[in-house]
């Protein structure tokens, strides 16, 4: 398996957002992409920052976009 050549880094803090946002990347074709998610609907995190670049660490794709669904 290939690493994909993008890694789309996402929080969630609500499921039903992050269902549609997901749905949406579904249909796309032609997109080699991996989609990290960041669950934080118990908050766990305090900082973007710091949840971004926890995912970051697990990312595998050439380039890293953080996204807001």
């Amino acid at each position: 398996m290939t690493d994909p050549l993008y890694s789309l880094i996402t929080i969630v803090n609500k499921e039903d957002v992050y269902q549609a946002f997901k749905a949406g990347l579904e249909k796309q074709t032609g997109v080699d992409y991996e989609l990290i998610r960041i669950n934080n609907e118990n908050n766990e995190y305090n900082s973007a920052r710091k949840a971004f670049n926890d995912a970051a660490k697990k990312a595998r794709g050439k380039y890293l976009v953080e996204v807001n669904p």
